[in-house]
């Protein structure tokens, strides 16, 4: 067990930091730093002159997306332990509060940390090639939704032409949409790009690939959200993330609920597999089959294709463990049949 636990509340300009004794959970420094290198080797060096050498601490603090990445990258470079741990997390964890600001979050934040050191799973740093990836995706990502607003407009001003003389914004915005599709374009062509850099990475991105009904982009975001397939140990424990793992609700005798999924998801992919699960019963015999025989049985569209959605991840977890191609089984039984 580590000997002191520092919390850490991360904002775009400051570091608000709490240490923690470990025994006595009693508060033992307190203070702010600016969010840049010399703040956090001021936090490193206060651990120093607590008289604790620097493995004898564990840092923990919250998802806050590139706010956080020159913190958890500097602490990965001195290999010291640090957790990330989801902000709604921690706020179940500290029972009823009320209010909040960054002193007290960065304390309870420590405490949070101390008081479940047994569960606390070291985080690793991304690759540099997997930070990359995330960010084209997430540029990628902003273009389409630009470009999907655009579509509605010239749709509407389309219909209102009918009436006004509308020519002028017309192609004004016709020219902005063929900017924004050349720019997806070029940016999907740096992305395959990028993947090649990486034989890993470009490796498990073409086998996850081989499953049908997983494309481009689905592969790109299964290899970010699961740090190249390093972060979750197993399908079951990813479909909890993506939202995909029906729970049931329980309760003495009166309460007997449908197992359903939970809100609480990465809601991207949730979606991108669902446009997966979509093509796959379109285009794989198997699952087009199983989707039939489930429909036949009673069973509800949406019920059915998360259950799809299930076996993609299944799929893209059992190529990347077994290092080979996706081979459906259905066509091969078919094939011995036919011989």
């Amino acid at each position: 067990m580590k000997k002191v636990f520092i919390g850490i509340d991360i904002s775009k300009d400051t570091l608000d930091v709490c240490f923690i004794e470990s025994l006595s959970e009693n508060k033992l420094f307190e203070f702010r730093v600016q969010n840049k290198k010399s703040g956090i080797k001021n936090i490193l060096e206060r651990v120093s002159k607590l008289c604790y050498s620097l493995s004898d601490a564990w840092f923990c603090f919250e998802h806050t997306g590139t706010y956080g990445y020159l913190l958890a990258y500097l602490l990965d470079q001195k290999d010291l332990c640090y957790s990330v741990v989801p902000g709604v997390e921690i706020k179940r964890s500290i029972g009823l509060a009320r209010g909040s600001n960054d002193k007290v979050d960065a304390y309870r934040i420590a405490l949070y940390a101390c008081r479940n050191h047994k569960k606390l799973v070291q985080t690793k740093f991304p690759s540099e090639t997997i930070l990359k990836i995330k960010s084209y995706l997430a540029c990628r990502n902003h273009l389409v939704k630009i470009s999907t607003q655009l579509k509605n407009s010239l749709h509407s001003y389309k219909l209102a032409s009918k009436v006004i003389n509308n020519q002028v914004v017309i192609t004004e915005i016709t020219r902005q949409l063929d900017s924004v599709k050349s720019s997806i374009r070029n940016l999907e062509s740096e992305l395959t790009k990028l993947f090649q850099m990486d034989e890993s990475v470009y490796k498990n991105y073409k086998l996850i690939n081989s499953v049908v009904g997983v494309g481009p982009i689905i592969a790109a975001h299964m290899i970010v959200c699961t740090a190249n397939f390093q972060s979750f140990p197993d399908a079951r424990k990813f479909n909890c993330y993506a939202g995909i793992a029906p729970f049931s609700k329980n309760s003495g005798t009166s309460i007997h609920t449908k197992s359903k999924v939970n809100n609480m998801a990465n809601k991207q992919i949730k979606k991108l597999l669902s446009n997966g699960a979509n093509s796959a019963v379109q285009n794989d015999p198997e699952l087009r089959t199983y989707y039939i025989r489930k429909l036949n049985e009673g069973k509800h569209h949406n019920s059915i294709m998360n259950a799809v959605c299930c076996k993609l991840v299944a799929r893209m977890f059992a190529v990347v463990s077994r290092q080979t191609e996706f081979v459906s089984l259905y066509s091969h039984s078919l094939n011995k049949q036919a011989c």
